[in-house]
């Protein structure tokens, strides 16, 4: 009779029991005032008005307005071969010494933990003796620690510890990941996967303070309507993530490469075109075209109101003759920008089998 008991359920009948166990609930109590004493330690919850009068502190700006602060998480993405390590490279020792950077104002030094293991220690080495022989002044120790961990998988408990215990010893502010798919095992097109790994970044920021930058590739084949984070390879808990994008593209054959951002709490900043010297340094240029690719949209705008100021029912085949001419792109590619519909663009009905258009 006693084995046909301790093979019941809790209730003593064979169901299974909607308590929780004496563990569960312990676990469960220990959230509920871990929670509540990390929101309101001495009082309870305030209304509106009250949470308004709260002197929260602002956030400390790093890189830029609302691109790089504390807490943050970045991600700097681009195709194979753009040279993301090098501008990240740049990026920390323009944060080590405080110097700003591709017009950016950098607030002050900051302690920068860069790990990476994308390429050997020896060429490593050799970029940045390239890049620091034109830096000045040069970081002071302790500001910009370089770790190359070839077995870390940030996905992976029992070595997770190991990016842990060098936050503790170094103490950065920032802590940049090069590249990310060489940090975890997951299935990058998984969005369990995905964020269980993103999960173990979060925990990073919340423990220690730090913000997390990490370098990231676009996607090998892209659809023409895609824009900004929809070209970062991966799930779509990347883009859900993310503070800031900062997306690096190029064409073909061309040297300069184009700098756009996606931002969450702020106004997005200007795309920005750099190039990279001898000295393995990114500098702001000006773009070879005379309207920059970024802002057709706005070109093609001032274009139609100059052939009609009014806006109204203008045929596509003129706006698409107009724009050529202006080289502003291909049929294609003026089709593309106004079907996006930024900047005002609206399609009116066919009248006579044309598509006609009109801006405000």
């Amino acid at each position: 009779m006693k084995k046909q008991t301790d093979n019941m359920g809790a209730d003593g009948n064979g169901r299974k029991s909607s308590k929780p166990t004496s563990t569960s609930s312990s676990i469960l109590k220990k959230a509920r005032r871990t929670s509540s004493e990390r929101f309101y330690p001495c009082s309870p919850p305030p209304d509106v008005l009250e949470f308004l009068e709260q002197p929260f502190p602002e956030p400390t700006q790093f890189w830029g307005e609302g691109l790089l602060f504390a807490k943050s998480k970045v991600i700097i993405c681009g195709e194979s071969k753009i040279k993301k390590t090098f501008f990240v490279l740049n990026l920390s020792v323009s944060l080590a010494t405080g110097k700003s950077f591709v017009g950016l104002n950098i607030s002050r030094r900051t302690k920068v933990l860069y790990l990476q293991k994308e390429i050997s220690e020896a060429m490593l080495q050799r970029r940045l003796k390239t890049i620091l022989s034109a830096t000045d002044p040069q970081p002071e120790r302790g500001y910009f620690i370089v770790e190359t961990l070839p077995n870390l998988d940030v996905g992976n408990s029992n070595q997770f510890p190991q990016v842990c215990e060098l936050i503790q010893r170094y103490q950065p502010e920032v802590v940049i990941f090069d590249p990310l798919y060489q940090f975890h095992h997951a299935d990058e097109n998984s969005e369990q996967d995905m964020k269980a790994v993103l999960d173990q970044f979060d925990a990073l920021v919340e423990k220690y303070n730090v913000s997390v930058v990490l370098v990231h590739h676009t996607r090998k084949y892209q659809n023409h309507d895609w824009r900004g984070n929809h070209l970062m390879r991966g799930s779509v808990v990347l883009r859900d993530w993310l503070d800031t994008l900062l997306l690096m593209t190029k064409r073909t054959n061309e040297e300069t490469i184009r700098l756009d951002w996606t931002v969450r709490h702020t106004e997005e900043a200007p795309s920005q075109y750099i190039q990279m010297n001898k000295q393995c340094w990114f500098e702001v240029v000006r773009t070879p075209r005379s309207e920059p690719r970024g802002d057709r949209w706005l070109v093609l705008k001032k274009l139609m109101l100059q052939i009609n100021p009014k806006g109204t029912r203008l045929v596509e085949a003129v706006i698409i003759k107009k724009a050529k001419q202006a080289k502003l792109g291909g049929s294609g590619t003026i089709r593309r920008t106004l079907k996006a519909g930024k900047g005002g663009f609206f399609q009116t009905d066919k009248v006579g089998g044309s598509r006609q258009w009109w801006v405000v």
